[in-house]
C-alpha cells in the first residue's frame, strides 16, 4: 500500500473511532430472528432523540453480507438516496428528529435464499460518520 493510501485508511479509522452518535440520542434495529424463503418480513429502525436539540438522520447503512440473503422492496417513509461503497448498501434520509421524538423506519424485506444471514447495520445521525454501529441477523428456512 503506498503512504497516500495508508495516510487516508488512517484518517478514516482515525475518524471512525471517534465519531458516535450523541448520548441522549438512541438507536437499535429489529429484524425477525428467522423467517421463510419467499416471505415478506419488516426491519425496523429506531432512532429515539432524548435531546433539548433537534437531530438529523442523515442514513442508515446495511451490510452486502445481510442483503445476500434479501431484497429490501421499499422504505417507509421513502429514502432520499441510495448508493453503495465498501460493502454496504446506504439509505439516505436527511429526516429531522424533533427533541422527544421517537422516529421510526420500516425496511420492507423479502427473504430470498436459506441461510443465515448477517450483517452490520449503521444508523447515522448528523453526519456520516456519527453512527451507531449495530449487527443485523435474520435466519431464513427453506421454503415448507
Amino acid at each position: 500500500m503506498d503512504g497516500a493510501r495508508r495516510y487516508v485508511c488512517a484518517l478514516a479509522a482515525s475518524l471512525l473511532s471517534c465519531a458516535s452518535v450523541p448520548d441522549s440520542v438512541t438507536s437499535w434495529v429489529e429484524a425477525p430472528p428467522s423467517i421463510r424463503v419467499g416471505e415478506a418480513f419488516i426491519i425496523r429502525a429506531h432512532v429515539n432523540n432524548a435531546s433539548e436539540k433537534p437531530v438529523v438522520l442523515r442514513e442508515l447503512d446495511i451490510g452486502q453480507s445481510y442483503l445476500d440473503g434479501v431484497i429490501i422492496d421499499r422504505t417507509t417513509p421513502m429514502f432520499t438516496e441510495l448508493y453503495q461503497v465498501w460493502g454496504m448498501t446506504t439509505y439516505g434520509f436527511e429526516r429531522q428528529v424533533a427533541p422527544g421524538e421517537h422516529f421510526v423506519v420500516e425496511f420492507t424485506a423479502q427473504a430470498l435464499k436459506p441461510g443465515v444471514f448477517q450483517g452490520d447495520f449503521d444508523l447515522c445521525v448528523n453526519s456520516s460518520v456519527n453512527c451507531s454501529f449495530q449487527t443485523i441477523t435474520t435466519q431464513i428456512l427453506p421454503d415448507e
